[in-house]
């Protein structure tokens, strides 16, 4: 592991932590950036708890607020570590680094530090790094008392990787945050979502709930509830959607280039169709029901799962998983969702 250089900005080491303590009021004020709903959203959830998880459309702006919460963790912490990860060093390096990096070059004479291309040292006690491993043993020697976990493109990290991020989970103040398009239906992301969800905090962001869709004509409804912007889909999904929604979304006061189009999202409803998975996962924001090329339904096999557990008298030992840590003594194990809210 690379030792922090301990000849990092000195104004960064001596400057007090504490007005920096809320991140959305750190993001807006402090970095003048401009987080909208949904990303604010997001930064409240990672103060208030110690695991989230967010699903997402493409072009959400997550890997932006991941960005901000790295930059957060390390300002509102005297000591403090980050860690980022994703399914390769290419999406490491080009997504959120570029991100990050993006933001301390426009923020550099308050932040300091010494910036590189996967890692941000502000004092030999708070520092973040970003890697791509084939090896769990590149998560060994990590040690802070206030540790962040941000896993990009959470849906394709392998497990292996997930076990080792419990072996960095030990501190009290220690959070995670997973990222990304829910395109597997397996694995620790999904599981999240549901059969862990009472232990994570969970954000859904469909493309009608971004920015840019509330500019669009097509997508705006004047006579909408309480005068504010309606659904902008008109498929059977969308309006089912509109009905179960709490609340209507308020429009974002300014049009975000990179974001989600409504253009885009119709684009991809006509070529490929409302129940095709690249719709479900690139604009709904949702598990797909199946992929496209699936032979078998999941649903068909999930209620042959479901029928051949109810004959089924075998039991065996429980693997250690995210749920079963929560179950354990904090005396003997850290626990994983004590602070973790209920959707």
């Amino acid at each position: 592991m690379q030792t922090p250089d301990p000849t990092t900005h000195e104004s960064t080491q001596t400057r007090s932590t504490k007005p920096f303590q809320d991140p959305v009021t750190f993001a807006i004020d402090w970095l003048n950036e401009k987080p909208w709903q949904k990303q604010r959203q997001i930064l409240r959830a990672l103060k208030l708890n110690r695991q989230v998880a967010v699903r997402s459309c493409n072009a959400s702006g997550k890997t932006y607020i991941a960005a901000l919460a790295v930059i957060w963790w390390l300002m509102a912490h005297e000591e403090a570590l980050v860690i980022t990860t994703a399914p390769s060093e290419r999406q490491v390096k080009n997504t959120l680094w570029r991100e990050i990096r993006e933001i301390w070059e426009r923020n550099k004479d308050l932040i300091g530090g010494k910036l590189n291309q996967t890692s941000l040292e502000l004092s030999n006690k708070r520092f973040a790094y970003g890697f791509s491993t084939n090896t769990a043993e590149r998560f060994q020697g990590f040690h802070s008392e206030n540790v962040l976990i941000i896993v990009d493109e959470a849906s394709g990290v392998r497990e292996f990787v997930y076990d080792a991020i419990l072996g960095l989970m030990t501190s009290r103040n220690t959070k995670i945050l997973l990222i990304g398009n829910p395109s597997s239906l397996a694995g620790t992301f999904y599981d999240a979502f549901h059969k862990n969800r009472k232990h994570w905090k969970t954000i859904h962001i469909p493309a009608h709930e971004t920015p840019n869709f509330q500019h669009s004509p097509e997508t705006r409804n004047p006579e909408g509830p309480d005068g504010e912007a309606a659904r902008p889909f008109r498929n059977e999904r969308g309006a089912k959607e509109r009905s179960e929604t709490q609340g209507v979304h308020t429009p974002e006061p300014t049009y975000i280039p990179g974001l989600a189009t409504p253009e885009w999202a119709e684009s991809i409803l006509e070529t490929k169709g409302e129940e095709s998975a690249s719709y479900q996962i690139r604009v709904l924001g949702e598990f797909p029901d199946e992929a496209d090329d699936t032979l078998i339904p999941l649903k068909h096999i999930e209620n042959a799962v479901e029928k051949s557990s109810k004959i089924s008298t075998t039991s065996k030992m429980p693997k250690p998983s995210w749920d079963s840590m929560s179950h354990a003594s904090a005396t003997t194990r850290p626990s994983l969702s004590s602070a973790a809210a209920t959707p």
